[in-house]
């Protein structure tokens, strides 16, 4: 039976404990200008003006999520026209979403029958949308259909049969082959991210279906290149070129020099000015991707050890007695360099320590600052880099949050600039639906509507509204909706109380809303009796025909009953 395929992705998930001044907290360590540039090296890439927007085929997704609160970013997507949030993963290459009838497993693989813990999007397919071995015969077998089956870094692991339909992200389409999750493990869900989108090659894994990257890239409607920045409340994914708009300073390149991950070359690492001074294997391990599924920077071992080293012995003597009784391990060998534990400072006191510096095969030095390299969370700061025993480096979201990363892959090729203003901006207004007024348990007659425009006034494409209720009580067709190629977003309501209703839609990642004003009423006694009385004589109207109906049958066959006998007497 083929086993799961080798995805890179340690995710944070957290179990914070109480912590004082100077104590440790416990946590479990598991686990984004229009037209062409001709560049100095004489490669072309694209460049598009701030906005989220279909131009030139170059669009933009945003991203949601934060590294420090949901340890991932995540979009939105459409399947068949139905809404998922999937993560947005450069280190794995499967869609792969929750499909109706999911259940979760242990990790021992037993199944616990509990529903897999998502949000209202499971997907409903049909034997027809079932993808045979014949016709994709590299996949995985099973019974003549193809099964995706795949297990990540932090030991989750998703298993369903592989099925098709059309994809949509930011308003561009393809016919994607993907995984529809029957079973997965129970630390694989997490908090509001419905399912995995690998936008890594196809090759790194061909068994298990379709890069959606790859197929809007192939069917030439995006250029094969695409940027992200992640931001502290969400990030900018954007699909078949770079926008400068988010760079604060120029590109620098670093090849890509194996088109299964993005693998890259490192050549140095180095704490403020000093040098790690370990070889290149020692550096790289088996590989170094650049990986926006894993939520930390994580060194190979023999890096990570003397990166530890190195702020031991030249930087830890100078801090001040806190620090640095903090940076030599306790006698339960912890420090606060410890992957998993997180520690009750200030902000002041994490800025003491040193820049760290990446140096990449064929670019320029890449810096990045103590508030990156410390994860704030609850109060305390987490080491948000950890060592890994023979997964390689992995320049997780910890390190790409300091830049706007440029995956080139047109070029082969991944750039890197210093990042700013990485954030979605829109504003929404209600296009349809205030003021309506209906009976408890009956829909109102006009759905709810809004449009989501971008600063320069243009629709905002698969942006996220949610709707709920701040007064009253009522159910929503959709809690949640993508906005269509006109920046339109709707969903139905039907009161559940009397009174006023207030329904407020929101733009998902922001503060941006609106609200409607809504009445619902119960149904007048009288009316009530009414169509009850209505009702039973309905019923009894029906009753009686069917009881004539069936005389009248009855009748009829004794009638040729007796006509035959008269008949048979005769003769």
């Amino acid at each position: 039976m083929t086993r799961f395929s080798t995805i890179v992705s340690i995710l944070l998930l957290l179990n914070v404990l109480s912590y004082s001044s100077a104590k440790m907290i416990e946590m479990n360590l598991m686990r984004k200008n229009k037209g062409h540039h001709v560049t100095s090296d004489g490669l072309t890439q694209r460049h598009i003006p701030l906005g989220f927007e279909q131009r030139d085929q170059v669009v933009e997704a945003w991203l949601y999520g934060s590294i420090n609160t949901t340890f991932e970013f995540y979009t939105g997507i459409e399947i068949g026209g139905q809404l998922f949030t999937v993560q947005v993963d450069t280190g794995s290459c499967t869609l792969a979403v929750p499909a109706v009838g999911c259940t979760q497993y242990t990790m021992s693989g037993h199944n616990t029958g509990v529903t897999c813990p998502h949000t209202d999007a499971f997907l409903d397919f049909n034997s027809a949308d079932e993808i045979s071995c014949t016709t994709y015969p590299s996949c995985y077998c099973q019974s003549s259909e193809c099964v995706v089956e795949l297990g990540y870094g932090d030991g989750s692991f998703l298993v369903g049969p592989m099925v098709q339909n059309t994809v949509s992200v930011a308003g561009i389409s393809a016919q994607v082959y993907f995984g529809a999750i029957t079973a997965e493990s129970q630390d694989f869900a997490r908090f509001d991210v419905d399912g995995i989108m690998g936008i890594a090659y196809t090759g790194l894994y061909p068994q298990a279906g379709d890069s959606v990257f790859d197929k809007l890239v192939s069917s030439g409607q995006i250029e094969d290149s695409f940027a992200m920045c992640l931001g502290p409340t969400g990030g900018i994914w954007t699909l078949g070129g770079v926008n400068d708009a988010y760079s604060a300073g120029p590109m620098t390149y670093t090849p890509i020099v194996e088109e299964s991950y993005y693998v890259i070359q490192l050549t140095d690492f180095k704490v403020g000015d000093t040098s790690i001074a370990v070889s290149s294997s020692a550096l790289n391990g088996n590989h170094s991707i650049v990986d926006s599924g894993t939520t930390l920077l994580v060194l190979n071992e023999p890096a990570f050890d003397a990166m530890v080293n190195t702020f031991q012995n030249v930087y830890c003597p100078n801090f001040p007695t806190k620090l640095r009784s903090l940076c030599i391990p306790n006698s339960q060998g912890q420090s606060v360099f410890t992957p998993g534990l997180c520690w009750a400072l200030s902000y002041s006191d994490i800025m003491q320590f040193p820049n760290l510096t990446v140096q990449l095969s064929g670019a320029q030095p890449l810096s990045i600052g103590p508030e990156q390299y410390f994860l704030a969370i609850s109060g305390g700061y987490c080491f948000g880099i950890a060592g890994s025993d023979g997964l390689g480096t992995i320049l997780g979201d910890v390190f790409m949050q300091a830049f706007n990363v440029f995956f080139d892959r047109a070029n082969k090729r991944i750039g890197f600039a210093p990042v700013q203003n990485c954030e979605g901006t829109a504003t929404i207004s209600a296009t349809g639906g205030d003021k309506q007024s209906a009976n408890v348990g009956s829909a109102y007659s006009e759905a709810l509507s809004v449009k989501v425009l971008f600063e320069d006034g243009s629709p905002a494409v698969g942006i996220i509204v949610e709707f709920n209720t701040s007064s009253g009580s009522a159910s929503f067709h959709n809690e949640r909706a993508a906005t269509d190629s006109s920046g339109l977003a709707q969903t139905t309501v039907t009161p559940k109380s009397g009174g006023s209703i207030q329904v407020v839609a929101t733009v998902k990642g922001t503060s941006q809303f609106v609200t409607f004003d809504l009445t619902a009423k119960y149904l007048p006694v009288g009316a009530i009796v009414g169509i009850t009385i209505g009702a039973v004589a309905f019923v009894a109207i029906v009753v009686v025909v069917i009881v004539i109906i069936r005389r009248r049958r009855h009748h009829h066959r004794q009638h040729a009953r007796y006509t035959s006998l008269a008949v048979q007497e005769e003769h």
